[in-house]
């Protein structure tokens, strides 16, 4: 059965009885979302960038030059994104958020559409969760299929071979191969038929399309490497980071490249290695961006183009080195800027628009665009009055959030404040774009700062959303604190269903020889990870005594992850579950990703002590 917002029925009729009247057909939506796009394209200004699909469809609609998503993983991201809601303290907190678990109830963008009589198609990565949301969002759900075991999406024999073991294969993959060869030119197939079928059903259509690219690994056909000469390249301006004046919170160990063959456990990145990374990064979105151009044509074709507003953003940025970063997860602008282009038949206004918008504007703006009124519990604004260019009262800045530290943006400052999980203050960092666009110096501190800060402090106050500090249900149906000291190291096991996840973590550069007990575990056959010193996990099998004892040996700064069912947990709810200690102050991080190396902390920022309630 569908579930109807009650205070929309009136509303709807009467949109739906004036467009009788007038003979109007209903507007479909094409949603194109790309996966860790960054603005780095050639009509976002990056010349050399091949990307004239995208260009293409710039120049027919309105290009967002300062466009944010609200969480920097794809996860929360897409939550907040099609959900209209912003996240909060603990909602839509990393790449397992969940609309559902955390916003029961919530009508999400496409179930919206479907409820006002649309079909809605949900072609590969749409909404992260794979289920989520899942029943009423979508008539039709379809997913690429491959030779790869993941979704990594590997063509080569010897990458299929070790795709599953940390280590071992490329971040990229360079073959002649057809563009449907690869799951987005399977996903750009399919979309067509659908178009081509929704044609002749004359039935108003949402159809959502996730292009994967260009996520890791980089894998694109050849001739979209070809594109771009290796001696062209160079590595961003801020790749030789001085990290003097910035919080610790602002970095991160990015260790979801770290899975990948001769990418360092630790250390830095090497320039020749991020050169590569860097190529195939551009070949990628050069082949995304291909994809684009062949559904963009058929919908042409059709003639559907004159009745069907068209979307396409990146779900958030990504770091190709700078500031010594890789991969998304942090705050700083480069990572939470995306591309974003509407394009709405017979609006006039076309080209860039400089103002500041976030994810959270685009579920009312769809709403608006096809003349649909807009659900009350949407939390961003319809951007449909800066696409008529009635702006005058625009907010003009977007508000982020990762883990702990919030950041505003607009087109003069970037500022982010750390906080605890009470709320209480634990480090900032500001930028002035007028001379520092590249963000190289944090003056948050700076006297003559004073007033701005105080002054963006309040516009996080007053803008992060009124169910910020709001706690929503966990991940996990039980947490348990076996044993640990602020700082030093932590042993914690969560349940999940039926299956226990111990994750135990030394952030000591000492060998830690451990006694514990794990009595919901006992008799338990386990597969084990125990991480060397180099942070390479070794898996093995494990079987634990009958009373649940265990002498567990952890590696200096290393840790070790015990996982009931690993062949169940890896089809079911992700690839990798890991620990990771950012130093020898901070506290334990762990988490279960289908998106690589991705952290979760698990008590918010805390250090983790006996007794502690953990989040």
């Amino acid at each position: 059965s569908l579930f109807i917002v009650p205070s929309l029925l009136c509303g709807h009729a009467n949109v739906m009885h004036a467009q009788a009247e007038k003979g109007e057909q209903k507007k479909n939506v094409l949603f194109l979302i790309m996966d860790d796009m960054r603005t780095e394209l050639n009509c976002y200004g990056a010349k050399y960038m091949k990307t004239p699909n995208m260009d293409a469809l710039a120049s027919q609609g309105v290009m967002f030059e300062n466009a944010y998503c609200n969480v920097p993983v794809s996860g929360a991201s897409r939550a907040s994104l099609f959900s209209g809601l912003r996240p909060g303290q603990t909602r839509f907190w990393d790449v397992n958020a969940e609309i559902d678990r955390e916003a029961p109830g919530t009508v999400t963008l496409p179930q919206y559409f479907r409820e006002n009589g649309y079909v809605t198609i949900s072609n590969s990565k749409v909404i992260h969760g794979k289920n989520d949301a899942k029943e009423r969002s979508w008539t039709e759900v379809w997913m690429p299929e491959g030779k790869s075991e993941t979704w990594r999406d590997y063509l080569g024999d010897e990458n299929l071979s070790v795709e599953k073991q940390r280590g071992g294969p490329e971040p990229f993959e360079c073959l002649d191969v057809a563009d449907n060869a690869y799951f987005d030119g399977k996903t750009a197939d399919k979309t067509m038929e659908d178009l081509r079928r929704l044609k002749k059903s004359g039935q108003p259509f949402f159809l959502a399309v996730g292009i994967l690219k260009p996520h890791l690994p980089f894998n694109a056909p050849k001739k979209y490497w070809d594109l771009y000469d290796p001696k062209q390249i160079r590595v961003p301006e801020t790749f030789d980071f001085n990290r003097e004046g910035f919080p610790d919170m602002a970095f991160h160990a990015y260790n979801e490249i770290r899975y990948y063959k001769n990418i360092p456990a630790k250390s830095d990145i090497p320039k020749e290695e991020a050169l590569k990374l860097i190529r195939g990064y551009r070949a990628c979105v050069s082949y995304a961006d291909a994809q684009v151009g062949k559904i963009m044509a058929e919908l042409k074709k059709l003639g559907l183009d004159k009745n069907t507003v068209v979307v396409l953003l990146g779900d958030h940025g990504w770091s190709l080195g700078d500031h010594n970063q890789w991969c998304k997860h942090s705050n700083f602008n480069i990572v939470n800027n995306a591309p974003l282009i509407i394009k709405v038949p017979d609006n006039q206004k076309k080209g860039a628009e400089p103002k500041v918008v976030e994810f959270v504007d685009v579920y009312p703006t769809l709403c608006e665009a096809v003349g649909l009124p807009v659900p009350h519990h949407t939390e961003g604004e319809s951007m449909m009055k800066l696409m008529t260019g009635e702006d005058k009262s625009w907010k003009d800045c977007a508000i982020i959030k990762w883990h702990s530290g919030v950041t505003y943006f607009d087109r003069d400052y970037g500022y982010t404040q750390w906080n605890d999980k009470a709320g209480n203050f634990q480090g900032h960092m500001l930028f002035l774009y007028r001379n520092d666009h590249l963000e190289t110096k944090n003056v948050a501190d700076a006297p003559e700062n004073k007033e701005i800060v105080a002054q963006l402090q309040k516009e996080i106050l007053a803008r992060r959303g009124k169910d910020f500090m709001k706690q929503v249900p966990t991940t996990w149906d039980e947490t348990r604190f076996i044993d640990g000291y602020p700082g030093k190291y932590a042993v914690v096991a969560r349940r999940h269903g039926k299956q226990w996840y111990v994750a135990a973590v030394n952030g000591t550069k000492e060998v830690l020889k451990l006694k514990l007990e794990l009595p919901m575990l006992a008799g338990e056959t386990l597969s084990f990870y125990n991480d060397d010193k180099e942070l390479q996990p070794q898996l093995q099998t494990l079987k634990l005594k009958a009373d649940g004892k265990l002498q567990l040996t952890l590696q200096p700064q290393g840790g070790a992850v015990l996982v009931q069912d690993w062949k169940t947990n890896e089809k079911e709810m992700g690839a990798y579950l890991f620990t990771y200690f950012k130093d020898d102050t901070h506290s334990l991080y762990f988490a279960v990703s289908d998106d690589g190396y991705t952290f979760t902390d698990v008590n918010n920022g805390q250090p983790i002590i006996a007794g502690d309630t953990i989040a």
